[in-house]
């Protein structure tokens, strides 16, 4: 079976993609992997065949972007961006497929996977690396919005048909009805919240006790287990904590660890108010940040700020996790039996944090709260009997789930039996 592997967005939304490449490849497949430039390295040292998708550079744009990270604003210049990485991700399928013997993978944003499945007439599976993604209109969390329970069906609706024309789908139809016209195709009145999703096959990649299944996911939709990253995936590069980190670390109880998500370059008030959390609450704080620019400076003594650690190998050092409720991070967070405070700013955060609430790991706080009101609720959530004992059962549960990586692939190779 040859494989087509396509990520677009963050860490969370590729580097799995990465991971089930390689694995699908280490069982005897023929593996492709397409994503942003960014990604390059990583893919390289996992071994995969990697071709970069959209020009270069931007990942790093969309980082930057202030519209990226707005809870209403966010999909258009989401979409400003998904758009440019399209014409890729089809002309590069185009020249790797072979002919009826492909079978094509692609995550939320991966639409040119889409676009080329139809063309083709291949086989595909959409991956959904958070549930928020099927736009469930029974049980989701638009901006920090959620439906009420009291709101009829009808009602819900109307609602989300008036939300989904003005910022979603009504900002991306007539971009890709135009490059749709342009492969020979009909045009489609939606984007994400129906026709991105495989006919063939739909994956949310989280298990069904973090987000159940709701009646109005697509039919052909299966949930597997969190795709957490083995550790021989070979994407992470040898890490050991030089002695900086370590004398920080070894110093005294284990700190607050700050982290905003992988693809966020706008976080400098966060981190601001990172440090104002821990000189309220007397504990020392972690902020992990692949630049310097959002770190305040200078930093007191009882601040350390960390370019990058594996998460795996840092949550066991740390006493909770602060951070924006990207769906890697839960996972990991959960793994690790970590409580969990979440300051969602965009897109299937505000959702994520709400699951994570209602399964008593965690809490989550609006992105505007200032320092004071944030350190009170970090001192609940660490007095509180209820999450700790929370925190443990989960971790359990997340040790004992089976390899989500390998329930993907086994989903993906399934459809070659069609």
């Amino acid at each position: 079976m040859h494989v087509i592997v396509a990520a677009f967005g963050t860490a969370g939304d590729t580097l799995p993609m990465i991971a089930l490449a390689r694995h699908l490849q280490q069982s005897g497949h023929e593996v492709d992997c397409l994503g942003l430039h960014f990604f390059a390295p990583q893919a390289q040292a996992a071994g995969v065949n990697f071709h970069p998708i959209g020009p270069p550079g931007l990942f790093e744009e969309f980082s930057r972007d202030p519209l990226a990270w707005h809870p209403y604003k966010g999909f258009g210049s989401l979409w400003r961006m998904i758009s440019r990485a399209i014409p890729d991700t089809v002309e590069h399928i185009g020249r790797l497929r072979q002919e009826q013997q492909t079978v094509l993978v692609g995550t939320s944003g991966a639409v040119g996977v889409r676009l080329a499945q139809e063309t083709w007439n291949l086989r595909a599976a959409t991956v959904h690396m958070a549930p928020f993604y099927l736009f469930s209109q029974v049980d989701n969390c638009l901006g920090g919005v959620s439906w009420p329970a009291w709101m009829p069906d009808t009602l819900r609706r109307l609602v989300f048909a008036a939300v989904n024309r003005t910022l979603i789908d009504g900002l991306a139809c007539s971009d890709l009805n135009a490059l749709r016209a342009g492969l020979g195709l009909a045009p489609t009145d939606t984007v994400f919240t129906h026709w991105i999703n495989s006919p063939d096959r739909v994956i949310c990649a989280v298990p069904d006790w973090f987000a159940a299944r709701q009646p109005d996911w697509p039919g052909q939709t299966v949930s597997v287990p969190f795709p957490i990253i083995p550790a021989d995936a070979g994407i992470h590069p040898p890490w050991e904590p030089g002695p900086a980190l370590r004398a920080f670390l070894d110093a005294g109880p284990p700190p607050l660890l700050f982290a905003a998500a992988t693809g966020m370059g706008i976080a400098a008030t966060f981190y601001r108010r990172a440090v104002a959390v821990g000189q309220q609450l007397r504990r020392r704080v972690l902020l992990v940040s692949r630049t310097a620019e959002p770190i305040p400076q200078p930093l007191p003594e009882t601040a350390f700020h960390l370019d990058y650690a594996p998460f795996d190998q840092l949550l066991p050092r740390v006493s909770a996790i602060i951070h924006q409720g990207g769906i890697g991070t839960i996972a990991l967070a959960m793994r690790a039996g970590l409580p969990q405070l979440i300051v969602p700013f965009a897109y299937d955060q505000f959702f994520n944090g709400q699951c994570v609430a209602r399964l008593d790991v965690g809490r989550t706080v609006p992105r505007v709260t200032p320092p004071e009101p944030l350190a009170r609720a970090l001192e609940e959530l660490l007095a509180s009997d209820t999450v700790r004992q929370r925190c443990r059962y989960y971790r359990e549960s997340v040790a004992a789930q089976s390899c989500g990586i390998a329930a993907m692939a086994r989903e993906v190779e399934a459809l070659a039996g069609r």
